[in-house]
Formats: C-alpha cells, sequence, structure tokens
C-alpha cells in the first residue's frame, strides 16, 4: 500500500510539475542555476556556433518547409516563379524535364519532404531520450548523407519520393530536433538570445546556398548537385560531434569526508533537478493541446499562403513586383528570427504573449493581401508578413521551453512538429481545392487567414490557462 501510495503521490506530483509555468527567459527558476560550466558560457559557445553553421547548411541545403513553384505563360514563354527561400522549385523543373511526370506528382516530393520533416519529430524526441542529443545528430547526417547520394542515382520518381521525400527528410528531421534540445541543454538563463541568434543560420543559408545551388545545377545537373548536398549534409554529422556531456563543477573536499560531500552532492542535485514528467501525463496535458493545435492551424494557414500567393500576385498582374516581394519577406522572416530572443529577454515579453501576438498581425496582414491595388503594398505585406513568420518559427521551440520547462522539452516538442507537419499536408492540397472548387483566391486566403487567427486563439486560451494555474500556485512568471 505505501508503494502504490508513493507511486501515486509521485504521479500527481509530476503532473503538477509539468503544468506549473516556469518562470520566463531572463528570470530562471532555481533548477535553471548552473550546474557546470559549459550553461550560458564555456563549451556552450561552441555548441551554439555549431548550431548557426548547422542551421544555415540544413536551410539552404536542406530545410524545405514550403517547396513550391508556379508556372505562368507570357508571350509564349514559361516563366517560373519559386516559392519563398525553398530550393526544391529549382530542382522542380529539372525533374519535370527528365521524367516527365505530371507537375502534381512531381510537386508531392517536395511535400512529403516538407511532411516527414515534422511529422518525424516524435520519433527524434524519441531517439534523444533514449541515445542521446550527440549521437541523434550525428547519425541524423549520415541518414541525410545516404538520402541524397540515393536520390543523386535515382532512376525514376517513385525512387525520389522514398530516397528525398523519407529518407533525407528524416535525417534533417534529427538534426533540426536535435540542435533545438542542444540549445535547450546548453542555455538557461540566456537561452531565448541564443536560440534566437542561432536561428540567424536560416537566413544566412538561404543568402548563401541558393545561388550556390543554381550554380551546381547549372553545371553538374541535379544528380551532381544532389550528391554534393549529401556531401554538405554530412558535415551536419561533423557539427554533432561538438555536442560533448557537459562537465561538472570541481569540488575539492578533505578525503574523510568525500564521501558525505557526494551524498550531499546528490541530494541537492536530485533536489534542484527539473521534474521529469511522464509521456501519460504529457498526453493528459490540456496546455501541450492547446500548444499543439496552435502548430497546427499556424502552419496550415501559412502554408496556403506560400503556395497561392504567386499565382495570386500573377492573377492581379504585379508579376514584376513579385521578386521584390520575396526578397523582403526573406529579410523580414531574418529580422523576425534574430529579434525575438532579444524581445523576449529584455523586454520581458512571456513567449506564448508574443507569439500571440505575432499571429494576430499574421493574420490580419493574410486577409490584407486580398485588397491589395499595387506594387509597393504587396511589399510592405511581405516584409510583415515574414517577420512574423520568422518569429513564429523561433517562438514555437521557445514557448514550450519556457512553460514546460527544459526537462519536459523532449516530451511534449515533438508531438507539437507532428502536429505542424499534418497541417503542411494539408494545407496545401486544400488550397487547390478552395480556388478550383470557386475559382477566386478570395475563399482561399479568408481560409488561411481564419486559420491563423484560430492559432492565435488558441495560444491566448493557453497562456490564460498558464496564468491560472499560476495564480493557484500562488506563483507568477515575474
Amino acid at each position: 500500500m505505501a508503494a502504490g501510495g508513493n507511486a501515486r503521490q509521485s504521479s500527481v506530483s509530476s503532473e503538477k510539475a509539468l503544468i506549473t509555468p516556469v518562470k520566463p527567459e531572463g528570470k530562471p527558476a532555481k533548477s535553471d542555476e548552473r550546474t557546470s560550466p559549459d550553461i550560458d558560457g564555456g563549451w556552450a559557445l561552441v555548441v551554439a556556433a555549431a548550431a548557426l553553421i548547422a542551421a544555415s547548411i540544413s536551410s539552404g541545403n536542406f530545410r524545405l518547409f514550403f517547396s513550391s513553384s508556379f508556372e505562368r505563360v507570357i508571350n509564349g514563354r514559361l516563366d517560373w516563379l519559386a516559392g519563398l527561400y525553398y530550393t526544391f522549385s529549382m530542382y522542380y523543373v529539372e525533374l519535370l524535364n527528365d521524367f516527365q511526370s505530371s507537375r502534381a506528382l512531381t510537386a508531392w516530393i517536395g511535400s512529403l519532404n516538407n511532411g516527414v520533416f515534422l511529422l518525424g519529430g516524435p520519433i527524434a524526441t524519441m531517439m534523444i531520450n533514449r541515445i542521446g542529443i550527440r549521437v541523434t545528430i550525428m547519425l541524423g547526417g549520415v541518414i541525410t548523407l545516404l538520402g541524397y547520394s540515393l536520390s543523386s542515382i535515382a532512376p525514376n520518381i517513385a525512387t525520389l519520393f522514398f530516397s528525398y521525400g523519407v529518407v533525407a527528410a528524416f535525417g534533417c528531421c534529427l538534426n533540426y530536433t536535435g540542435w533545438i534540445m542542444a540549445m535547450s541543454k546548453f542555455f538557461h538563463k540566456k537561452h531565448a538570445v541564443a536560440f534566437s541568434l542561432t536561428q540567424a543560420g536560416v537566413g544566412l543559408g538561404i543568402i548563401v546556398f541558393g545561388p550556390f545551388f543554381q550554380y551546381l545545377i547549372s553545371n553538374y545537373g541535379w544528380r551532381g548537385s544532389f550528391l554534393i548536398m549529401g556531401a554538405l549534409g554530412f558535415n551536419l554529422t561533423l557539427l554533432g560531434m561538438l555536442v560533448f556531456p557537459q562537465r561538472k563543477f570541481a569540488v575539492h573536499v578533505e578525503q574523510e569526508t568525500l564521501i558525505q560531500t557526494k551524498v550531499e552532492l546528490k541530494e541537492e542535485e536530485e533536489k534542484f533537478q527539473d521534474p521529469v514528467a511522464p509521456f501519460s501525463v504529457v498526453l493528459r496535458n490540456p496546455c501541450g493541446w492547446l500548444l499543439h493545435l496552435n502548430s497546427f492551424f499556424w502552419l496550415l494557414g501559412t502554408a496556403i499562403v506560400y503556395i497561392l500567393l504567386g499565382d495570386y500576385i500573377c492573377s492581379k498582374s504585379l508579376e514584376e513586383y513579385y521578386i521584390y516581394m520575396l526578397s523582403t519577406m526573406g529579410i523580414g522572416d531574418l529580422i523576425g528570427r534574430v529579434l525575438t530572443g532579444p524581445i523576449v529577454e529584455y523586454c520581458r515579453i512571456e513567449t506564448i504573449v508574443l507569439n500571440s501576438i505575432s499571429q494576430l498581425v499574421c493574420a490580419v496582414c493574410i486577409l490584407s493581401f486580398l485588397f491589395v491595388i499595387d506594387g509597393e503594398e504587396m511589399i510592405v505585406l511581405g516584409l510583415i508578413f515574414g517577420i512574423t513568420f520568422g518569429m513564429q518559427s523561433v517562438l514555437q521551440s521557445l514557448t514550450v521551453r519556457s512553460i514546460f520547462g527544459g526537462e519536459n522539452m523532449s516530451q511534449i516538442f515533438g508531438i507539437n512538429m507532428f502536429f505542424g507537419g499534418v497541417g503542411i499536408l494539408i494545407g496545401p492540397p486544400l488550397a487547390g481545392l478552395l480556388v478550383e472548387a470557386v475559382q477566386s483566391y478570395f475563399v482561399a486566403f479568408l481560409f488561411a487567414g481564419s486559420a491563423e487567427l484560430i492559432a492565435a486563439v488558441f495560444s491566448i486560451v493557453c497562456w490564460i490557462s498558464v496564468k491560472r494555474k499560476s495564480s493557484v500556485d500562488t506563483k507568477s512568471y515575474f
């Protein structure tokens, strides 16, 4: 009976710990105190630099959120308008010409890559819990190399579905998830700033690798380019090797008190260690489900925008402004990613509040696309959309960590990624069906803006739930 009572008490304690909000970035709880010289300093700086480089490689090479291409016949010439940032559109035309498959089937290669990247989140976090962050990242680099190497010799579209759409995407998933967990482990007090700055690598990778891959395709073809991309992917394994286990502070004691001191240190470590909730408790947590639904509707709405925006601009005869809008969206995305961490840290804004605000602004921006009358307005809206999207990309992981703590991130973030992946898979085909059904972009953009607005509502409800729990426990974020 006593054992059963202790088990029940442990379960209740774990559930209470999971749903009790932690303090915001910049004001960590006592469990965030440094227990190693490699937290917020020392080797953590090397890990941050490696994460920056990894983000650059992943974004320019592998991270293909919404790969899409739009075509429009102008004066008998076929112009290709590539989706924002994402390099699969460069290969889309080459694959069409080489395999002579339908456009819809070829486009699904990129869509499958995007979906598997996020849908594999739960598996990635499970592997991190089993074999550790370092091995997971290294294994991701090897799998990425394998996926792109197989893609370079693919004899048909079906092979690319497996090699590029599944294998390469899963390798990138392991890397992406692993580096998020590594940054959470090595940075406590300045986690928001450090993570935000490493995400600047996404923009840098797009700027550097976009023209580079176009050069590779022109000189070596898409097969040779894929092979080189695999070699770059293997560098993620080398970067993952830098995620060494954290050192402990040296303790100098007399020989006769060594055993007693070890016992005391173990008790102190257990006392201040962040509680890790059982997975069953995670699944029952309502705030976690609110964040999962937030991720689903966020990527559902924004995926539709990325898919339809090129065609929509062409339908309004604003093609000449499209390339400038893409540039401003890219710049805005980079600005949003870089500024999010400092805003959270130095302005003392809760991550979930900032996420709600950015999603509300993004929803208004999406709906405003319907009322654009000239190119200048389109460029301004593209900048605002890019900033808010970049902020939300960073805030997804920051919000999970700020509410549930770093120790529980691996329990929750993978599920959060999975729901986002479902949104990405549903968004593009749904957008096409809406446009074909009503022969207008109005309903599609209205649906996309509404989905983003619903995401903001879930975020606000989660914030209210957290504040209410905080009030009951006589604690607050500040």
